[in-house]
């Protein structure tokens, strides 16, 4: 029987334990490190700006900021860019001739101040249409007595009609003739009333048809919320119809006011308001 020396077990065990442990203990290759973020750029540095550069800035008044303070419209006159008019919700009309640099009131004598519209004709900068009353939705909203005509550029005015439509919320002139306009007029925010829907005059507002309404049992609640002229070819209008009403607690609109009835939305016309499509 063989037996085995304990000499020959320790050389054999050496053999199985060494590389092992030599295993155990090799030393990991470390992973390979992030790429660096990229620098931040440096900063650049504004130019110093002096106090004494700021002494001619003075601090002005560029409109009403509070509640009312609104812009209703907005018109530019077709020959001078620099000349516009605008209309406030509460606060007349301001004309400028500098491009804003200044602004004179041109509409402070007339018997209400809450204006909703305002347009230049495109054939004459001269004649200026106004439509009195502003036509917003809010509480604060004013109403006024109907249409003004300037035919000196602001100068002075005339209420040409529609004295009972309360609001109105756009006016278009007939891209050629000054004497021919539309008027979308909203009617009274607070309670039914009469002259509401799209009205057109051909005389300078000497007399006025309207073009546009709601079905007789609705025209008092129905108003005319907008419209829009083709300027290649004034035949083509569009009109949009809109039924609303406020209290001191509330406010409804569409066909909530009109029994459940759909009778607003977008109108489209190609003949000049004569008859209409709706879209």
């Amino acid at each position: 029987m063989f037996t085995r020396s304990p000499l020959l077990v320790v050389i054999l065990l050496a053999g199985i334990i060494v590389p092992a442990a030599a295993q155990s203990t090799r030393v990991k290759k470390a992973a390979p490190a992030a790429p660096a973020a990229p620098a931040a750029p440096p900063a650049v540095a504004g130019p110093k700006l002096d106090a004494i550069l700021l002494n001619s800035l003075k601090p002005r008044s560029i409109g009403p900021a509070i509640m009312s303070g609104r812009v209703s419209d907005v018109a530019f006159d077709p020959q001078d860019s620099f000349t516009y008019y605008v209309a406030l919700g509460t606060g007349g009309v301001m004309k400028t001739t500098d491009n804003g640099g200044s602004f004179d009131a041109v509409f402070e004598k007339e018997a209400v101040a809450a204006v909703g519209a305002v347009a230049v004709a495109p054939s004459d900068p001269k004649t200026i249409w106004v439509g009195t009353g502003e036509a917003n939705d809010r509480n604060s909203s004013q109403w006024g007595d109907g249409v003004y005509l300037s035919t000196d550029a602001g100068d002075t005015w005339k209420n040409v009609g529609l004295k009972t439509s309360k609001t109105i919320s756009r006016i278009v002139v007939h891209p050629k003739d000054p004497k021919t306009a539309w008027v979308a007029v909203m009617g009274y925010l607070w309670s039914p009333s009469p002259d509401r829907g799209l009205y057109k005059t051909s005389d300078s507002g000497q007399t006025w048809k309207a073009v546009l309404q709601a079905p007789a049992a609705y025209t008092n609640k129905v108003g005319c919320g907008d419209v829009v002229i083709d300027p290649s070819n004034p035949d083509i209008l569009y009109a949009a119809l809109y039924a609303r009403v406020r209290t001191p607690w509330s406010f409804t609109s569409g066909p909530d006011v009109t029994d459940g009835k759909d009778l607003g939305g977008i109108f489209r016309s190609t003949d000049g308001g004569t008859t209409w499509k709706k879209l």
